[in-house]
């Protein structure tokens, strides 16, 4: 199956779509928009509302296993919703007031929760075995995910741009920078032992792609212009660039195919073979 999220006028679905044919298997009324990526563990599926609400459906049913929302009061906080991660037997959550959240993923139960001091953190990602987290007031956090303390903590001389994704890299983290609230003015890659910067490359069209593909020691990613670059991850230098028609969002890849979405609607394919 295909599981798809949507974001319409005040009113989301989750999706489950037959692969071969397109024909619906179930979809769930979230009663809000969803624009959370969905996540899969075993069988069981997750995503979040606008109303900042985690639900848990069964992969073949849809049936709605558990749900959980955070407080989401708190003064100032982000209009953007996070989106969920697994590791384990928990599911990882920014709240939109503020705290990190970790759930039992069967029970949906709340193992710990931690106060990230800011309303405005970005999704969280798995780095190794840390959970990982950026805020708009430029701090890098790895939790351990088992007790919710910090592992470790990079003060950044720049804010994160929180509705950008930090990306896990075999080398370290990538990092959207420098944009309050709109797209990064650069990516920067942390190392792994979350003690410095080792490369960031700037962009004066900003940086349009919200989640950088890795593929084959680059980072692929685009900017508004349509420039999509190929850097390489070892240190943020051009590998190749070429343009397409309006803003690069998204990228992805299977074999040496490079796929390039952008905001205007248009998809991409390109055959990227003798790398």
């Amino acid at each position: 199956m295909v599981l798809v999220t949507t974001d319409g006028q005040d009113v989301g679905h989750v999706y489950s779509f037959e692969q071969a044919t397109g024909a619906v298997r179930w979809k769930y009324p979230a009663g809000h928009n969803v624009p959370s990526d969905v996540v899969r563990s075993g069988s069981t599926v997750f995503a979040i509302s606008q109303a900042d609400v985690l639900v848990a459906l069964d992969l073949a049913t849809g049936a709605e296993r558990w749900s959980f929302s955070s407080s989401g009061d708190r003064a100032g906080r982000a209009k953007f919703v996070s989106s969920p991660v697994v590791l384990g037997s928990r599911v990882f959550f920014s709240g939109r007031d503020g705290f990190l959240y970790a759930l039992d993923a069967t029970s949906g139960e709340v193992a710990w929760s931690y106060d990230l001091g800011t309303v405005r953190p970005t999704s969280p990602v798995i780095r190794e075995s840390a959970v990982a987290v950026g805020t708009d007031d430029g701090r890098l956090l790895y939790f351990d995910p088992a007790a919710g303390q910090i592992d470790a903590q990079l003060d950044l001389d720049e804010p994160v741009t929180v509705a950008y994704a930090l990306v896990p890299a075999p080398n370290g983290l990538l990092v959207p920078l420098g944009g309050r609230p709109a797209s990064p003015v650069a990516w920067g890659l942390v190392d792994s032992g979350l003690e410095s910067v080792s490369w960031r490359v700037g962009n004066d069209g900003r940086w349009s792609t919200l989640r950088p593909h890795i593929w084959q020691g680059a980072v692929v990613t685009g900017n508004g212009a349509g420039q999509v670059f190929v850097l390489e991850l070892s240190d943020g230098s051009e590998r190749q660039s070429f343009r397409v028609e309006g803003s690069v969002r998204s990228v992805g890849s299977v074999g040496d195919v490079l796929f390039v979405g952008t905001i205007e609607g248009m998809l991409y394919a390109f055959r990227m073979g003798g790398w």
